[in-house]
């Protein structure tokens, strides 16, 4: 649950950058009884699975994606340019050392 609660917070860290900045660390957040603390907004994200991948882009992120892998087909057209150059990790899901080679601060 711990992760949940974390991969949670996170994912809302990237996905709302200017929120991320706005927001003073180190951040607690407490839900379900657990509290998480972030010192501070993910810069590097290896995103796992072609959804995550077209979410980071769509929302300008490319600029922090370190990684990708298990991409189930070619980006959609609209994303094709953002994501031209994305490191490719593994065709199917990377191992947890290629992984962290990446040095990522979020895993998405």
């Amino acid at each position: 649950m711990r992760l949940v609660a974390a991969a949670a917070l996170l994912a809302s860290l990237v996905a709302f950058p200017a929120a991320a900045a706005a927001a003073s660390y180190p951040l607690t957040i407490k839900n379900c009884g657990m509290a998480v603390t972030v010192d501070k907004a993910p810069e590097r994200v290896v995103a796992i699975k072609s959804t995550a991948t077209e979410m980071l882009l769509s929302l300008g992120l490319a600029n922090r994606i370190v990684g990708v892998g298990f991409q189930d087909g070619p980006l959609p057209d609209d994303l094709a340019a953002a994501g031209a150059g994305l490191k490719v990790l593994a065709d199917k899901l990377p191992s947890q050392e290629v992984v962290l080679e990446t040095e990522p601060d979020f895993i998405y």
